[in-house]
């Protein structure tokens, strides 16, 4: 009896991907500039339930940018993970320090700098690897941020620097026709 040949899985198109990331994105935006956040809601261990929505989404959309790079690097489906430092370490060296010299790039403003040696406790906002590490469960933690028991760990963050540095580098590495098509043709 003859076996069934394994169907090859179908690569995703990173176009799809990257305009589904860059939906995320502009709502989380909009959900970040409606700032109608009260202060009572929020305990030193927990964001409030406003923010938590525009961090969920603002997740999906760094998670899909991640998905994106992979794609473009492998040419292959990408890993069916979550967790950000799971996603990037499996980029390629190259792209991996694309987006860590865009982060910088992104990240060298005087205002930027005068905040680190203002407030030296502050969450490592600056630190990309940092990020990866304690932002990956944010997806999770925060639609459940309901829960008791779902407190955030120290030291936890979340903020749009890395997402907009993974935006920056699909946006510089590959062209208009890689990212949305050939000129001219509709989808």
């Amino acid at each position: 009896m003859a076996t069934k040949a394994k169907q090859p899985v179908a690569v995703p198109d990173p176009r799809a991907i990257f305009r589904l990331a860059e939906g995320f994105r502009d709502a989380a935006d909009v959900l970040n500039s409606h700032d109608v956040r009260e202060k009572t809601h929020a305990t030193s261990e927990s964001p409030t339930y406003d923010s938590a929505a525009m961090l969920v989404v603002d997740a999906l959309a760094v998670e899909l940018y991640l998905k994106c790079l992979y794609v473009l690097d492998h040419k292959r489906e990408p890993p069916f993970k979550h967790p950000f430092d799971v996603l990037f370490y499996k980029l390629t060296s190259e792209t991996q320090s694309a987006v860590r010299r865009r982060f910088d790039i992104n990240n060298n403003h005087i205002v930027l700098r005068l905040f680190r040696q203002e407030n030296p406790s502050a969450p490592p906002l600056f630190d990309f690897a940092a990020f990866l590490k304690v932002a990956s469960d944010t997806f999770t933690r925060m639609r459940y941020a309901y829960e008791a028991t779902n407190k955030l760990p120290k030291g936890w963050f979340f903020w749009s620097g890395p997402r907009d540095a993974l935006r920056d580098t699909i946006l510089i590495r590959y062209t208009v026709s890689e990212l949305w098509g050939k000129p001219g043709r509709t989808e």
